[in-house]
């Protein structure tokens, strides 16, 4: 019995684990050269299973053609990669929840951002942290207050940002959110 049997096991339950490549070897693939099923499998929480695209389970066994000598008594491996593909694509990965910019009182403006984006709130927010990030994900921007009181603007200068898509990210305690920007 393997150690990893409990995890296995427990793939069966939604709530915990999953196994998903499981289904390479009851197709009758190999992760190994010279063995007759799948031993190189991937374990997902069930945080990630949103986000596991279902039909992304592969074997990749054309390396023995592309790389040299990877079956020869100095190989690279005598495994096959196995991969599995996820789509975090407007995920926040956290354990507080992601809600809508303006189900946290908060606005935004202007959109596209010509000289300062302002960023008020309708609501105190405690521990608050904003964060804005570029499109290749640099942070430009950063903020943390204690405290963020109801009706408060917040000025960000962007003048000096070249042309593009920012993300203007805030948390707290209790949520977090995301906004994009055009400048």
């Amino acid at each position: 019995m393997s150690s990893y049997n409990p995890i296995v096991m427990d793939s069966t339950d939604a709530d915990h684990y999953k196994s998903v490549t499981m289904s390479l070897g009851i197709a009758g693939q190999s992760s190994m050269i010279n063995y007759p099923n799948v031993i190189d499998n991937h374990v997902i929480s069930n945080e990630v299973t949103p986000v596991f695209i279902k039909s992304s389970p592969k074997v990749v066994t054309d390396v023995v053609t592309q790389i040299p000598d990877y079956v020869t008594a100095h190989n690279t491996s005598d495994h096959y990669p196995v991969l599995t593909r996820y789509d975090f694509n407007g995920t926040i990965v956290t354990g507080l929840p992601s809600i809508p910019i303006f189900a946290a009182g908060v606005q935004a403006w202007p959109n596209p951002v010509v000289r300062d984006l302002l960023v008020s709130t309708r609501t105190t927010h405690r521990s608050m942290r904003m964060r804005i990030y570029n499109s290749s994900g640099m942070q430009v921007y950063a903020l943390d207050r204690q405290l963020w009181l109801n009706g408060e603007l917040i000025r960000i200068p962007m003048q000096d940002l070249p042309s593009g898509i920012y993300v203007l990210e805030l948390s707290t305690p209790s949520f977090r959110t995301k906004h994009t920007l055009i400048k």
